[in-house]
């Protein structure tokens, strides 16, 4: 009987430990089409976008990131582009393509 507990008590631990380890840096939540969209998660910093399935698609995050249960919040093309030069020092001119660098004017800080 006892060996019957600790067995139970043993897979029941391990079940709950990959389970919140199962949720540590996932992607935001979409429906698996080809879409544009925008996410960031504000604990960690983390940014993705782009056009998932397709691309162009980039990814910015800090070493926050392997250990972080990210609360994705969706975000503008805009603001996208402007956290990655706050956050993570992109230089958007030096990206190619015109997805990336094509009309969208972000301030660079000195």
């Amino acid at each position: 009987m006892k060996l019957c507990k600790s067995v139970l008590s043993v897979v029941v631990c391990v079940t709950l430990v990959s389970s919140c380890v199962s949720k540590l840096d996932r992607p935001p939540e979409r429906d698996g089409y080809v879409v544009q969209a925008y996410h960031f998660c504000e604990k960690c910093e983390s940014l993705q976008g782009g056009i998932y399935e397709k691309g162009p698609f980039k990814k910015f995050s800090s070493d926050q990131r392997k250990e972080c249960v990210h609360e994705w919040q969706e975000i503008s093309r805009d603001r996208f582009m402007q956290l990655a030069v706050d956050l993570h020092a992109v230089d958007w001119s030096k990206e190619p393509g015109h997805f990336w660098n094509g009309g969208i004017q972000v301030e660079q800080e000195d």
